[in-house]
This record gives structure tokens, C-alpha cells and sequence, in this order.
């Protein structure tokens, strides 16, 4: 793994000892769980520092971790994540959301690239539980967790959050979250070149030129300087399911309104947020309905599964529209929403496509080479330009798009199928 977690928490907690268990899933990061060997049968050691009795150790090598040396990446992320955790920490948001925590600093040493965290307990995550879903009342609850999930992301981008962080949080912190992202090289990358020759991949496109229009219209929409108006906001920045934590014993669950209060749900890895132009609905939110989107386009039909994710993305985008305040309202009369909303179709297809290349998919549902024909279909969608996604034939094509999920994040599913 290339860090001794041991010897650090041994230096860091003299006379403490810590089992560690390595966690899976993380991409730029080497994380470890620590758990303290003492128990309450078995008191702390006379004379320890009295850490704490479990904790989340995360190790930001110069280097993407999942990938190794060959993919440097600066460690300066890790001061953004511990800068927006203790900023977040002041309770506003998860106030404002019920069931929602984020894990708490316990310590940052930036010397040696290790940030510790509150451990939020065994949850699992959102993949990871939609993927498991066997009954099919899972689905009940799992529109509970999306609904919830789209409260907090619409709570998050809220213009008042942005203001309340930077009137209330230390100038330190907020300095970090207000430069520019030192992500952007990673992302162009790893998730905007690739789609220059994906999208000529099996289910692609044959026309090369067609092909480099939607090229440059994602990285138009990557590298655009002029932000459509009531944009900028505090983002998470990279948001996908397997930032979602949540308890397994919902999966017990048997769904409806009987459940008693559903389990609090984490939101971890900020290392690529930032408060300077961060993007909301045409950024976490298309971003993370891209990851969803895949998996339920992957899962066999009428399976659980299937319906469980298919519940959870439909609840978030109501629930992102409602704390929006996107329901009800035409985007097409509001060039403020309009143009995030032409913003979000690019994003949501760019990742789609990225999605369906890289996940190891299986043979229960569509093929890869049909999940990528979805993603071009967004990007078509777009239009060159906002007046071209307006036009009428293109927009009633927008109106038939068959999960429904960007339709209802912009509050436009009703209208669809009026």
C-alpha cells in the first residue's frame, strides 16, 4: 500500500495498538479502517494517548492511488477534504437535511498526507446496496434514500449555502475551497479526452465528423469560461454512488410507510470540492444520475434490482427539482436554468459513456455498446447551442427520454407525459 498506518498510529497514540482493516473502493486514496484493540472488557493501556476507539485513515500519495506512479496527482487534495469537512462541520447543512452525516476531522497531518476522519460505522455503499437488492420492496426504500439523497445535493447547491460558508467559515479553510480546482488536469485526463475515440466505439458513431462535433461540444462544455448566470456554487465535485454510505439492514427492510426511522446516510470523499464555480445540477447531480443511470441500464428488467435503482434515481431528481425549486417551473422561459440544464445533458451523457467503458458490467441488461448509443443520445440532445435544443422536433425528443431521470431533475417529467 506504501504507508505503515501501524507505526503511524503507534506514533501518533503512544501505547494504543490498532488493527487495521484495509477498505476497498477507493480511487485516489489508500483508506484504512483503525480499530482500537482495547475493549470495554479490556481497558486502554495505562499511560496511552487516548485515541479514538475506531477511526477512517486516509493516505493521499503524490500519485492517483488506484492507478500508481504513472498517474501523478498532487496531494494538495487532501487539504481541500479536510478543509471542506471542517467547514461542513458547523452542523448548517445536515440541519437543514434530515439523515445526512458527514464524517468529522479528528486529525489532518499534512506533513505525511494523512487525513483521519470519524468512522461512520459498517455501512456499505449506495453501489453496492442497489446492486444487492433481492426483494423487491426494496424498491420503497430505496426511493426514501433518493429522495433524501436530492434534498441534500438541491440543500448543498442552494446560493444561501454558498453564502453562509463564506461568512461563517475559517478564512483558512475557505481559502482552500475558493481557488481553483487543482482537479481540472486530472478530469480532462480521465474523463473528457477519452471521449474522442469512445464515442466512435461499438455503439458509437460511424461519421467521424459527427463524431468530433460532440467531441467539442464536451469539451466546450468542459472548458466554457462564461458560466450560464446562478451557477457557481459549493460542489462536491466528483459525486457518484460509491460516495453514498448507507446501512445494510436496509436491505432487510420490507419498504412502505411501516419502516420507522430509515438509517442516517454518510457523504464522504470531498477531496475534489470547491466553492469557485462549483456545478450543481449540470455538475454532482448529472455526474451521479450518470452512475445510477449505468447501473440501471446494466440490471436485468423487472428485477429487483433493476427496480430499486430505477425508484432511487427517479426519488433523487423529485427531491433535487423540489429543494431546486426547478418543479413547476418551465426551464425553457428561464435562460438561468435553461442553460444548466443544456449543461447537465452534455455532463450526464459524457459520463454515461465513461460509465459504460469502464464498469465491469455484466450480461443481465443492456450491452455496453447500447449504453454508450444512450450517452450520444444526450449529447444529440444538447444541440449546439441552446436555441438548437429548444427547437421543437429536438425538444420533443428530449420529452420521450426513456428513464425520465434529467426530465425530472428539471421538474419537466409531468409535462413530458401530460
Amino acid at each position: 500500500m506504501g504507508f505503515d498506518f501501524t507505526s503511524y498510529l503507534s506514533s501518533l497514540y503512544p501505547g494504543e495498538e490498532y488493527e487495521i482493516q484495509v477498505l476497498l473502493g477507493g480511487l485516489v486514496n489508500h483508506t484504512v479502517r483503525a480499530r482500537r484493540t482495547d475493549t470495554a472488557d479490556t481497558p486502554a493501556k495505562s499511560g496511552s494517548a487516548d485515541g479514538p476507539k475506531t477511526a477512517i485513515l486516509k493516505y493521499a500519495p503524490p500519485y492517483v492511488a488506484s492507478i500508481g506512479e504513472d498517474a501523478p496527482f498532487s496531494q494538495d487534495r487532501q487539504l481541500t477534504e479536510a478543509s471542506a469537512l471542517r467547514i461542513l462541520g458547523d452542523g448548517y447543512l445536515t440541519s437543514r437535511v434530515k439523515g445526512i452525516k458527514i464524517p468529522r476531522v479528528l486529525s489532518h497531518d499534512p506533513v505525511h498526507s494523512i487525513l483521519i476522519i470519524e468512522d461512520l460505522g459498517p455501512l456499505i455503499t449506495l453501489w453496492d446496496f442497489l446492486e444487492s437488492a433481492t426483494n423487491p420492496r426494496t424498491a420503497a426504500t430505496a426511493a426514501l434514500l433518493g429522495h433524501r439523497v436530492g434534498a441534500f445535493f438541491a440543500e448543498l447547491h442552494r446560493p444561501s449555502t454558498l453564502a453562509h460558508i463564506h461568512l461563517h467559515s475559517p478564512p483558512s479553510d475557505l481559502a482552500i475551497l475558493d481557488r481553483a480546482p487543482i482537479t481540472a488536469p486530472l478530469v480532462r485526463s480521465a474523463a473528457v479526452e477519452p471521449i474522442r475515440f469512445r464515442l466512435r466505439s461499438p455503439g458509437g458513431l460511424t461519421d467521424a465528423a459527427e463524431a468530433d462535433a460532440l467531441y467539442a461540444r464536451v469539451v466546450g462544455d468542459f472548458e466554457r469560461a462564461n458560466a450560464p448566470a446562478g451557477e457557481s456554487c459549493l460542489s462536491i465535485g466528483d459525486c457518484h454512488p460509491g460516495a453514498i454510505l448507507v446501512d445494510p439492514v436496509l436491505l432487510l427492510l420490507s419498504g412502505g410507510d411501516d419502516e420507522g426511522e430509515v438509517p442516517d446516510m454518510g457523504v464522504i470523499d470531498w477531496e475534489f470540492s470547491t466553492a469557485r464555480r462549483g456545478r450543481g445540477a449540470n455538475g454532482d447531480a448529472a455526474q451521479f444520475l450518470a452512475s445510477v443511470h449505468a447501473l440501471w441500464l446494466s440490471l436485468a428488467p423487472g428485477s429487483p434490482a433493476w427496480k430499486a435503482t430505477g425508484a432511487f434515481g427517479r426519488a433523487m431528481c423529485e427531491g433535487y427539482a423540489e429543494g431546486a425549486g426547478y418543479a413547476g417551473r418551465d426551464v425553457r422561459m428561464d435562460p438561468a436554468v435553461v442553460g444548466i440544464s443544456r449543461s447537465a445533458l452534455i455532463l450526464h451523457g459524457r459520463e454515461l459513456i465513461n460509465q459504460a467503458v469502464e464498469r465491469p458490467w455484466g450480461s443481465r441488461g443492456r450491452s455496453v455498446a447500447e449504453m454508450v448509443r444512450e450517452g450520444i443520445w444526450y449529447l444529440e440532445r444538447a444541440g449546439d447551442g441552446v436555441d438548437e435544443m429548444l427547437e421543437q422536433g429536438n425538444w420533443d425528443l428530449l420529452m420521450g427520454e426513456e428513464s425520465g431521470f434529467m426530465l425530472r431533475l428539471f421538474g419537466l417529467y409531468r409535462e413530458s407525459r401530460s
